[in-house]
């Protein structure tokens, strides 16, 4: 390189362009790379953040179940409880778990009733599926006391 530019000729425009055309390829092939990689820390996050969202709902709802006198659902988006003679509904409405009226988690398929039969209640809460990747469920059995 040295003695291009020590004898005075320079370096010619098919040189120049052929190494800014190799430079860019190598940016290019980075930003890819770099961009790929916060797709996938996007999905991840929201992967996990619909994930915690049905935990959260499913444990809710089985530590009410297992104290509840009684338990009598309504169709496949509401579950109503009777907890020491207060009344607890569980509902469903525009993807969104709410107790009472107030709102528990967002982002939750409307049908998760599975079955409720004697004193077995079946419960399946998925997620609605994001923008990428797959949707997320959890089911429990919980089979109430007499």
């Amino acid at each position: 390189m040295k003695q291009i530019l020590n004898n005075g000729r320079g370096i010619t425009l098919i040189e120049l362009l052929i190494s800014i055309a190799l430079i860019s390829l190598v940016l290019i092939l980075a930003t890819s790379f770099h961009l790929f990689g916060q797709n996938q820390v996007v999905k991840q996050s929201e992967q996990m953040d619909y994930q915690s969202s049905v935990r959260l709902a499913l444990n809710h709802i089985t530590k009410d179940i297992r104290n509840a006198d009684s338990v009598v659902a309504t169709g496949n988006h509401t579950l109503t409880l009777v907890i020491d003679g207060e009344e607890v509904i569980y509902k469903v409405e525009d993807n969104i778990l709410k107790v009472n009226g107030s709102d528990l988690v967002s982002n939750i398929q409307n049908n998760w009733i599975e079955e409720v039969d004697g004193n077995r209640v079946e419960i399946k809460l998925a997620s609605l599926t994001p923008r990428q990747g797959e949707n997320t469920s959890h089911s429990t059995v919980i089979y109430l006391r007499d």
